[in-house]
């Protein structure tokens, strides 16, 4: 939502001081290090709109028809640059059963053939975006919640669990998929080894506080492999064991790591500064993620060293890949 509300504030601003007449799509979307949102156009048509003068009229209904299309992609990562203008109801059969109705509706109401929202309507609108948000949050929570039902306890072992699991987000399950590089990633955060081969419901919570939301499809699964693949990450530890890891580096004053932290359950990230070592909570939400915050601390404070990572070898032993895993989407 972070996009989408980004790309309708710029568009509004595009519009109200008639820069240009942009081509609105995927590709003409650009992310800086802070993965803040930047807008560009490759398909310039007038020399003028380049250099910020005037150009032909801006065709805000169409462009809203365009930024419809985008949030399609957005939510079902499938281009959606074969639909033509008259085609709203084909589009409604393509969004997903578990589809916020906020953002269903937005979608429909910007692809219509009848009155579509202005960018103004919908850059002042921040409650809208919020409102979809908080709704794909309490969709995730009822699917949470009907998966610990079906378990029937508190802690259940693994073996039982990741085909239940599998079902819940309605992901194909063969003899294969435990030993595959994804479920192997996803072993490993729910900290199985520690709690004797056992997912817990803390575990299992303090994932979806973390990473969620839980829905449908493969999202959640490839944030937890793109967050292990990060060499700053190191799990669940306490205080203590962090404070360790960081004393013994050769150059702890340049070295940080981030965990889970023990106690609260949420991300900490553990660093040394003028002989102290700190512990500070990651504020992580929607809008502003754990892989902005810690690119941010690492241009602050010039931080260049990690520990080395604990989860290495699962990459290194190159285990049996996913074919229902094709992308890797860092939240």
């Amino acid at each position: 939502m972070n996009i989408a509300q980004s790309v309708a504030s710029a568009m509004e601003f595009i519009i109200r001081n008639k820069l240009s007449n942009p081509n609105l799509k995927l590709s003409n979307i650009l992310f800086n290090q802070l993965w803040d949102v930047k807008l560009t156009d490759q398909d310039y048509r007038d020399f003028n709109s380049i250099i910020g003068k005037p150009v032909l009229p801006v065709d805000e209904n169409n462009l809203m028809f365009q930024y419809g299309l985008l949030l399609f992609s957005l939510l079902t990562e499938k281009p959606a640059t074969y639909y033509k203008d008259s085609d709203s109801d084909s589009i409604a059969e393509y969004l997903p059963e578990g589809c916020p109705r906020k953002l269903k509706n937005l979608i429909l109401q910007c692809t219509s053939a009848g009155s579509r929202p202005t960018f103004a309507e919908l850059s002042n609108n921040t409650a809208l975006f919020d409102d979809i948000f908080f709704e794909a949050s309490i969709i995730s929570a009822d699917l949470c919640i009907a998966l610990w039902e079906n378990m029937g306890s508190n802690a259940i072992k693994w073996e039982a669990f990741l085909p239940q699991l599998c079902c819940a987000l309605k992901i194909p399950f063969d003899d294969l998929t435990p030993n595959t590089l994804e479920f192997l990633c996803l072993q490993q955060m729910f900290d199985v080894d520690n709690n004797n081969g056992n997912v817990t419901d803390t575990t299992f919570g303090r994932l979806i506080k973390c990473i969620g939301p839980f829905v449908e499809g493969t999202e959640i699964i490839d944030q937890v492999k793109a967050l292990l693949e990060m060499p700053w990450f190191s799990g669940t530890m306490s205080a203590s064991e962090a404070e360790q890891i960081i004393q013994a580096l050769p150059n702890p004053n340049r070295a940080f790591l981030v965990r889970f932290s023990s106690n609260t359950g949420e991300y900490s990230i553990t660093f040394k500064q003028k002989n102290q070592i700190l512990h500070s909570r990651v504020p992580v939400t929607a809008k502003y993620n754990l892989h902005q915050y810690v690119k941010l601390l690492q241009q602050r404070k010039k931080f260049a060293d990690n520990p080395p990572s604990k989860f290495k070898s699962i990459f290194d032993n190159n285990p049996i890949p996913n074919q229902h895993f094709k992308y890797i989407f860092i939240r």
